[in-house]
């Protein structure tokens, strides 16, 4: 028995349906009151959450507490866009777990997976 030596042609099945190119309309989807977030939502959101904030228990200097805010003020778009993140791969629905937390830290390399201590 020889081996082939000519390609196998290819087989395509003919399709008789008629193929319907669907299109996405926002506002007819569940995202139809959807609203990005603006300078203002922002701002509104980050003073909401500063009132539970504990910052003042252990920093008590005025100037050092305000640079804190500031900075946590001019980061908090990319704050929020990381808790959207986390809040989205876990399993409560309006906090991060310590779990989801932890987890998280470790896929960004904030926090590193230590071994046992090596006896020197």
């Amino acid at each position: 028995m020889r081996n082939r030596e000519e390609d196998i042609p290819v087989y395509k099945k003919r399709r008789n349906a008629k193929i319907e190119e669907r299109k996405f309309y926002k506002h007819a989807s569940v995202f139809g009151q959807f609203k990005a977030d603006s300078e203002e939502t922002l701002e509104a959101c980050f003073e909401n959450d500063r009132k539970f904030w504990k910052l003042y228990r252990f920093i008590k200097d005025p100037g050092e507490l305000m640079g804190a805010e500031n900075a946590l003020r001019d980061n908090y778009a990319i704050i929020k866009a990381v808790f959207d993140l986390i809040k989205a791969s876990g399993k409560e629905v309006n906090s991060i777990s310590s779990f989801d937390f932890k987890k998280f830290a470790y896929q960004v390399n904030l926090l590193q997976i230590k071994g046992p201590k090596k006896a020197e």
